[in-house]
């Protein structure tokens, strides 16, 4: 067989796994977007926790440069965590509300 060939072979393959296996996948899934929500959860805590603290730490950092630096750091990981955060609830809401 040509690379070509065993290519389209392994995705008819995934393609009969996931008709034949589609409810116990749909439960990982399920599993996925609530674990999802909360590892974002624990990481917009975790960032926040950050963000608070760099304003007691202030005079830890050599200038202030440095200090905005980090702030600007932890505001884009905290956005994207509440980002996602809001995705995977939306995500779970939409699958609730089809049963």
């Amino acid at each position: 067989m040509t690379f070509i060939e065993n290519f389209f072979e392994t995705i008819n393959q995934g393609i009969k796994y996931n008709r034949e296996h589609k409810q116990e996948l749909k439960e990982k899934v399920n599993k996925n977007k609530v674990r999802g929500f909360v590892g974002m959860l624990f990481m917009s805590v975790f960032f926040s926790f950050f963000l608070l603290m760099s304003f007691y730490m202030r005079t830890a950092f050599d200038n202030v440069i440095n200090w905005y630096i980090f702030i600007g750091v932890c505001i884009i990981f905290l956005s994207v965590a509440v980002y996602s955060m809001i995705y995977y609830l939306v995500l779970i809401i939409k699958d609730h509300s089809k049963k």
